[in-house]
């Protein structure tokens, strides 16, 4: 019948789109981009790219946690619709999340769910708890989640798991083994079963899939019942493999000691034979259609998590054995780089590609590498046989050489550690990458924008660099907004000024896009919390960084208050430029105009009244204070936060000065039409 064929058609959908994400990412993605859009209002559609984000976690991962910023009422946790692939999300890869994730994920359980409670009182209680303790059992399995299930549970009194039915199964489906099982098991009886095992109903009964992901929480909570004898596993298949690795680096990420000798020696031997490279390994039934790339992946994931830590490192007497695993691997992917560069960038995202590609994570983790010998020989002062000087150096130029996008991407990612590690070799490719190599530069310049700090020395080495991209169309907008923010801290470091001919920050001003200008007011407005944050900074150096800004806020004025008309552009800038009140100290005559000009297009004015509010005490800001409120009552009627609004009403009629009086009346009057009574105490008391 109907239902029937759609279930069917829905099937073979999410079979067409789950084998697509794999074969071809950027098609995938904007696939996902469309399905995400407006033009496919359906949840069926948000529902598939759920359901392949978490096939293919490593590398959609990103996709998840921006559908999770914009979901600001939590639907994906509150609709029946998408609670399954949400909690199979959850459920299988908590253990990869850092402490930031958790606690995104901790505040929409506590605080968005559930949006609908029971109508008896006496039920809400366990209603809540209920809600909250069925998404924290997908998460029960992480240290930093159990206490909260077990908060609700207590509550609750429900001691078996609370999960969702699913009508269709998503994710790997069941396990043959249990863990019980796999530990039991001898590594060559293990090993002669995953060989033998195959998938008899992908949609009933143990799968593939559901073996993988026994053999990675395996591996995660006993790392050594593999380590120490991985022998057997040396033509196991990629994908068991790749999922054992798995299970081990997420160990060694939670603390777990393991014996890296045999560890590397096996993934040594593993990759060395001709087998290995030509994709003899591939397990029948693997919906993930694992390679010899998968492991290649994991394997430079693993070492660099094993050198990314001084203080949580293996020891140098491994760095050889790790070096000669990163350059096999790069040789021989070089050989069949036609084949691996089929999947090139497509401008978008240079750093997401680096992070999930092959060549990206070995690259890294041999940059990692090099890294921590470099800190190694500096501690010790032992020279190294390995290091960047005497091997790595020549390899890193080689894959540059090769037009590997990934170690361009890098280079720019980490250049002030590059620069630490040699500092001539850097300056001289920052000269010599220039915007005339095309897709290279842009792999360059995005890996650079998307570090995560800028340095004085860098930022200067790096200025023809930002001169190239001011007038640069990106595919992604984050870039141009880390380019305003690079310039906005140039600006507030004295690298950059307002008026002199080769400053960027003025160049940036000239050009005048608005939504440059709306995110330096951001970068600005967020110095705030650095100012009071940080006890690093000294309080001449956080008067400095406050002068800079009133002093561009001055500068945007002069353009505007001559201006006759205005586009909805502008106006956007004049009330996002009513946030950096927060750096005044009062508000005095030429304040009052700034604040004057902007007030009308004030479409937020919550953190705004809170400014005036604390300023009204301040100097001569209670002469204009009224008439800023006023102003912004010609346009809107703000009620929040209702105690700031009396707070400046009360101090008004206190003056006692006649002026403020009449202007505290009249902000009384106007909110009285409005129909909000509010201040009408206030009224009362004073008339």
């Amino acid at each position: 019948d109907i239902y029937n064929a759609e279930g069917t058609l829905t099937l073979i959908l999410k079979d067409i789109l789950l084998s697509k994400a794999k074969k071809d990412k950027y098609t995938a993605r904007n696939i996902f981009g469309k399905f995400l859009g407006s033009d496919y209002p359906y949840p069926l559609f948000k529902r598939l790219v759920l359901f392949v984000v978490g096939s293919e976690w490593n590398t959609y991962e990103g996709i998840f946690w921006k559908m999770l910023d914009e979901d600001k009422e939590a639907e994906l946790f509150n609709s029946s619709y998408y609670e399954p692939e949400v909690y199979t999300i959850l459920q299988r890869n908590v253990a990869r999340f850092s402490i930031e994730k958790k606690e995104k994920i901790k505040n929409i359980i506590e605080k968005k769910v559930p949006q609908k409670s029971h109508p008896e009182e006496k039920y809400r209680k366990y209603y809540d708890a209920h809600e909250k303790q069925k998404w924290y059992s997908a998460l029960k399995s992480d240290d930093y989640f159990k206490p909260m299930y077990e908060k609700y549970k207590n509550i609750t009194k429900e001691e078996e798991e609370i999960g969702f039915k699913e009508q269709v199964r998503v994710g790997p489906g069941s396990s043959p083994l249990n863990k019980e099982d796999i530990v039991k098991m001898s590594n060559e009886e293990l090993a002669k079963y995953l060989k033998e095992f195959k998938t008899v109903d992908r949609w009933k009964g143990p799968t593939v899939g559901g073996l993988r992901e026994m053999l990675k929480e395996v591996a995660q909570e006993n790392p050594q019942k593999f380590i120490e004898k991985l022998e057997p596993f040396l033509d196991t298949g990629y994908l068991y493999v790749y999922h054992i690795l798995w299970g081990i680096h997420d160990a060694w990420e939670k603390k777990k000691i393991i014996d890296w000798k045999p560890l590397l020696i096996f993934v040594k031997n593993y990759i060395t034979p001709k087998d290995f490279w030509e994709d003899k390994y591939k397990v029948e039934d693997d919906d993930w259609n694992a390679d010899h790339l998968w492991v290649i992946g994991i394997v430079a994931q693993l070492i660099r998590a094993g050198t990314v830590n001084d203080s949580w490192a293996f020891s140098e007497k491994h760095f050889k054995m790790a070096y000669e695993i990163l350059i096999q691997s790069l040789n021989d992917m070089l050989s069949e780089k036609e084949e691996i560069l089929k999947e090139e960038p497509d401008g978008r995202d240079f750093v997401g590609h680096a992070l999930n590609s092959p060549f990206g994570k070995v690259t890294e983790a041999l940059f990692m590498l090099a890294l921590r010998i470099k800190r190694f020989e500096k501690k010790s002062q032992e020279k190294q046989p390995i290091s960047w000087e005497s091997n790595i150096r020549n390899k890193y130029k080689e894959l540059m050489n090769n037009k590997i996008v990934e170690s361009y991407v890098w280079l720019g990612n980490y250049l002030p550690y590059f620069c630490n590690l040699d500092k001539k070799w850097t300056e001289n490719k920052i000269k010599t990458i220039t915007v005339e190599k095309g897709q290279l530069w842009e792999a360059f310049m995005g890996g650079y924008l998307s570090g995560s700090k800028v340095y004085n020395e860098v930022y200067i080495l790096m200025k023809p660099h930002y001169e190239s991209v001011i007038n640069y169309q990106f595919k992604e907008r984050y870039l141009s907004q880390r380019l305003v923010q690079h310039i906005c801290i140039g600006y507030l470091g004295g690298i950059e000024d307002l008026n002199g001919s080769s400053s960027l920050f003025r160049k940036l001003l000239d050009k005048w896009d608005i939504s440059q200008i709306k995110e330096m007011i951001r970068f600005f407005w967020m110095q705030r919390q650095k100012g009071k944050q940080e006890k690093t900074i000294k309080d001449n150096e956080r008067t400095v960084i406050e002068d800079k800004i009133i002093a561009f806020w001055r500068w945007v004025y002069k353009r505007y208050k001559e201006k006759k008309s205005l586009s909805d552009g502008d106006k956007e800038i004049l009330s996002d430029l009513v946030t950096l009140t927060v750096f005044l100290k009062e508000i005095d005559s030429e304040k009052f105009n700034w604040l004057m000009i902007s007030a009308p297009y004030v479409h937020n004015p919550i953190s705004f009244i809170e400014y005036l509010d604390q300023l009204k005490d301040k100097g001569d800001s209670v002469k204009y204070i009224g008439k800023i409120f006023l102003e912004i009552l010609k346009n809107s009627t703000p009620t929040f936060r209702k105690e700031n609004i009396q707070s400046i009403v009360k101090y008004l009629y206190d003056t006692k000065a006649k002026e403020r009086i009449e202007e505290a009346n009249e902000i009384c009057n106007k909110y009285g039409m409005q129909g909000y009574e509010f201040l009408r105490e206030l009224y009362d008391h004073y008339n």
